[in-house]
């Protein structure tokens, strides 16, 4: 078994978390990740998204997850249409 933990154990010490294809990938519209994110702030990194077109468009995620997500992220790349 690792004794490395997981990546969320690591996440104040990354410099990076990107996020793409937000709107694609549903399972990721979680408090889980919120909480990723906020690690990664507070340890000094920054957090990038990219939506990607959302097919449903409804544009705020799952249970309007994206409202949560966006004040955590210091770079958003939203699309255009």
């Amino acid at each position: 078994a690792s004794t490395e933990g997981t990546a969320a154990d690591n996440a104040a010490q990354w410099d990076l978390l990107h996020l793409g294809g937000y709107f694609n990938c549903p399972e990721l519209h979680t408090e889980r990740l919120l909480d990723l994110c906020g690690a990664v702030r507070d340890g000094g990194g920054k957090v990038s998204l990219d939506t990607q077109y959302d097919a449903s468009e409804a544009w705020e995620g799952r249970g309007g997850h994206l409202k949560r997500l966006l004040p955590l992220v210091d770079v958003f790349l939203p699309s255009a249409n």
